[in-house]
């Protein structure tokens, strides 16, 4: 575990990894508006592309992926997207039920489009929140194994727990949530949170192969949003 704390962590941060300037490459093209957040739905721009997968047609329009006031929840956050080894896209959001606050009754939800997202499959539970929660639950990271095609995906729960599932059938199925709190957070940390974003798999160097998931973190008591500040993967 690498690890970055005080007010300047993700300043700082850049330099655990250094990228050599020729070496950059960019993971997704952005077209105007892409990608379009709210605290209400999710969508994608029909031109954008994202890890070599067309999302929508070349059209120009917009498909929406998580809609607010749809299937039972109020509003939808903090999007995750990824692409399956066989091009598969899977897009997973906290599905807030009664309210858009970090508060209360959240699940982790996914959907799944074969189509290079010109459609998506309905609703599916990946994890569920279990009524009112005490701060949050979600924060999804997935990251594929490019040699197996196993996706993982990490969340959190109340900000203090960490969970795991993985799926090796392209998001068909999802093994049962694993806690994996214990080897990932260290003694003083209290507030915890992974993501927001995807995981990527180092493709060179010593330690090729190895599935890096970002998170961060605070000193202090278990799930309290307070003191220093520090990030890590």
């Amino acid at each position: 575990m690498y690890g970055v704390d005080g007010p300047d962590g993700f300043r700082r941060f850049r330099n655990l990894f250094p990228i050599p300037a020729e070496g950059k490459r960019r993971l997704v093209k952005e077209s105007a508006g892409f990608p379009r957040f709210s605290s209400m739905g999710f969508r994608f721009s029909a031109t954008a592309i994202i890890l070599g997968s067309v999302l929508c047609s070349a059209r120009g329009e917009s498909v929406a992926v998580f809609t607010g006031g749809a299937d039972g929840y109020h509003s939808y956050r903090i999007p995750a997207v990824i692409a399956a080894k066989d091009g598969t896209l899977l897009a997973f959001c906290e599905a807030r039920k009664n309210n858009r606050k970090d508060h209360g009754d959240i699940d982790l939800v996914m959907k799944r489009s074969t189509d290079h997202g010109l459609t998506w499959s309905a609703l599916r539970m990946i994890h569920d929140g279990g009524g009112e929660g005490e701060i949050t639950m979600g924060n999804p990271v997935p990251v594929m194994d490019a040699g197996s095609g196993v996706i993982h995906l990490v969340f959190c729960r109340n900000n203090s727990g960490v969970l795991h599932v993985s799926s090796p059938d392209n998001g068909g199925t999802w093994s049962a949530p694993a806690e994996i709190t214990q080897g990932l957070k260290k003694e003083g940390w209290g507030w915890y949170a992974t993501g927001p974003c995807h995981g990527i798999q180092l493709s060179s160097g010593k330690h090729k192969g190895r599935l890096v998931i970002p998170a961060n973190h605070r000193q202090g008591m278990p799930g309290d949003d307070k003191g220093t500040y520090g990030s890590h993967v």
